[in-house]
């Protein structure tokens, strides 16, 4: 028995799942999902926001690393970049200084 083939591309029919999946408890789970939106989200406005909800807010580092990534995945793929993506990447690397600074003056 011959297997159908698809002739459509399920990422779109998936994208509320993963959208879902990225509020998961487990870290492992967001990062995997998180990875894969980078790799195949064509739809910058149904993926980025949420990815960098999870950037600015998450408590493991990977998974907020693994956010970042796609983010920039996804950008560079689509050939463009939003103005609150920017800024709040910008956010982003303001907390992680300020954290490295800090950890610099107990040492």
């Amino acid at each position: 028995m011959e297997l159908p083939i698809l002739r459509t591309d399920p990422f779109p029919l998936a994208l509320p799942t993963l959208i879902l999946l990225l509020k998961d408890q487990s870290a492992l789970t967001q990062s995997l999902v998180a990875e894969t939106l980078g790799v195949y989200c064509a739809d910058p406005d149904a993926c980025i926001a949420t990815l960098l909800e999870l950037a600015l807010a998450d408590p493991d580092l990977v998974v907020r690393s693994q956010a970042i990534k796609a983010v920039g995945r996804i950008q560079a793929r689509v050939g463009r970049t939003n103005p609150k993506t920017k800024s709040v990447l910008e956010e982003i690397s303001r907390c992680r200084q300020k954290v490295s600074s800090s950890e610099g003056v107990g040492s």
